[in-house]
């Protein structure tokens, strides 16, 4: 038996199952279906988190602890993040001159800062068209969004998305493993230990100046999720739409969180090339202003039937 999966005339079906193909921006998406998973790490994985990465602030894991299962609605998610190429579109389309794509905190800044493209897009290292789209803002990633139809996903639905619904904490289990994801142990060819040893290895020497170390999304296909989602673990950070709290695993719904009212910064989650192996944990919280524009920072999308008024299908089964 397989779950059907709702339907729109923007979807084609793709021979892999779950797999979709969007109309508006071309893009391959993969359905989550809806029920609980189990979100955030357990108090005990404090200790086991600042035994194994030594030097790291223990108060960077905090904002994890809280253990707790949630309830999301299906929902579907890009299987690579934006490139270049995906992001070269918005821009010919004018997406940088067009308010209506953007908030009005967003279309502010873009006035104020007269960006007319991503703050990395004229390196030719760094803007192949294959490679993740690099140096965007929340501001910017939020408007690509709301050009292609979609938006950015909820910090919820992005883990769910990389762990599934087992509590494992990378998306293909609870070991990290180099060769499964692009991180800084990736470029190094073993696994860092300490922060020391990444300042001193990696970090202090600037790898970044002499090539892009972003990779074609999809080239660690043994880090897939249990959805076949690619990339969530390094390469680039992802914005998410939830202002970041520290303590919002304490006060958080329990069914579709969407995140605080209001904060004064924006989550971005599953770390990157220039991070290590505890960035890279399906429930590492990173986050930033909205304007921060790190070479690290790029973004993908979700479509929620819900919201699109699409038939609902997600509960019904039908024969394979």
């Amino acid at each position: 038996m397989t779950t059907a999966l709702p339907a729109s005339p923007l979807l084609a079906t793709l021979p892999w199952p779950g797999h979709v193909r969007y109309a508006i921006d071309q893009s391959v998406m993969v359905w989550v279906p809806p029920g609980p998973f189990v979100r955030g790490s357990r108090r005990e994985e404090l200790a086991r988190l600042v035994m194994k990465y030594q030097g790291i602030d223990p108060s960077l894991f905090v904002n994890e602890i809280g253990q707790a299962s949630i309830f999301v609605s299906g929902f579907f998610i890009d299987l690579y993040p934006v490139t270049n190429g995906d992001f070269q579109k918005f821009i010919a389309d004018g997406g940088y001159a067009r308010e209506h794509l953007w908030t009005p905190e967003g279309w502010e800044w873009r006035r104020r800062s007269g960006a007319e493209q991503p703050r990395f897009f004229s390196v030719s290292e760094w803007n192949r068209d294959e490679l993740p789209v690099v140096g965007i803002g929340w501001y910017e990633a939020d408007a690509y969004a709301r050009w292609a139809g979609k938006r950015l996903p909820r910090e919820a639905e992005w883990e769910k998305a990389a762990r599934g619904i087992d509590g494992r904490r990378y998306p293909w289990g609870d070991e990290f493993e180099p060769g499964r994801c692009n991180t800084a142990d990736h470029w190094l060819g073993w696994e860092i230990e300490t922060l020391d040893e990444w300042q001193r290895e990696f970090a202090g020497k600037r790898p970044w100046r002499r090539q892009a170390l972003t990779t074609r999304p999809g080239a660690f296909p043994g880090g897939a999720s249990p959805y076949g989602i690619q990339d969530m673990s390094g390469n680039v950070w992802e914005w998410c739409s939830d202002w970041y709290a520290q303590d919002w695993y304490q006060r958080s719904p329990v069914s579709d969180p969407e995140g605080p009212e209001t904060g004064v910064e924006k989550i971005c989650r599953g770390g990157s090339f220039g991070y290590y192996g505890w960035s890279a944990r399906v429930t590492d919280r990173g986050h930033h202003p909205p304007d921060h524009r790190a070479l690290g920072l790029g973004l993908r999308c979700v479509l929620a039937p819900a919201e699109q008024g699409w038939s609902d299908n997600d509960n019904k089964e039908v024969e394979p």
